[in-house]
């Protein structure tokens, strides 16, 4: 498994923040998407630390399986994934925890019943 870029991490880091900060607003997908790019780190968007951007904000706002993904992270994809889809969350699994997202799974699960 590849190490993580501390570029990719801080920048994960910065979308979780703006994503919880959505989900705390109840923003719709788009309005959560301005919100993500507002929240840049890095200064100029140029070079490796846009692309460790780029790349963190395709992860978690589509929930595509990055290399070296961790079955956490994997796991937080998918029930991002449907979220941002307005798909409902099933829980199909053992418990996952959300970093950054805490009442996601528990808002989601009391909107289908």
């Amino acid at each position: 498994m590849a190490a993580r870029s501390t570029w990719y991490s801080h920048a994960a880091a910065a979308i979780r923040r703006a994503m919880a900060e959505a989900a705390a607003l109840h923003l719709d997908p788009a309005e959560t998407k301005r919100l993500v790019d507002a929240a840049y780190p890095f200064g100029e968007r140029a070079y490796h630390p846009y692309k460790m951007w780029l790349r963190a904000r395709r992860d978690l706002l589509l929930g595509t399986d990055a290399p070296g993904a961790t079955a956490q992270e994997q796991a937080e994809r998918a029930l991002l994934a449907a979220w941002n889809n307005a798909e409902p969350i099933r829980d199909n699994g053992p418990a996952v925890e959300m970093r950054g997202l805490p009442d996601l799974a528990e808002r989601s699960l009391e909107r289908n019943h």
